[in-house]
């Protein structure tokens, strides 16, 4: 009886030993895979970063495009109805210099 009893507890002590083995084995395990989800998500998290700068960027890019366009478009609207104002005194001119002209040979 003594035997036996000796064996389990020489059995029990092993397996308490292989236990805690597993059991730091396990928790080193999840200590790195923690390590490895904090890594991935800080690369994530820088990734998602510089695609919001670029992002923004573009946006500052697009916006001052549109902005230089209409001030281009602006400006070429001003100088057509210039040019059309000018045209129209000018052809108003013209037809009271022809009115004169058709009065005076009359």
């Amino acid at each position: 009886l003594e035997s036996v009893k000796f064996e389990l507890d020489v059995r029990g002590s092993i397996a308490q030993k292989h236990m805690e083995a597993v059991r730091e084995e396990m928790t080193g395990g999840m200590q790195e895979v923690e390590r490895r989800c904090l890594d991935i998500s800080k690369q994530v998290d820088a990734a998602v970063g510089v695609r919001l700068d670029t992002e923004r960027q573009m946006r500052e890019q697009t916006n001052s495009t549109i902005t230089r366009l209409q001030d281009t478009m602006s400006e070429s609207h001003k100088e057509t109805v210039r040019v059309v104002s000018d045209f129209q005194s000018t052809s108003i001119d013209h037809a009271e210099v022809l009115r004169r002209l058709g009065q005076g040979l009359l």
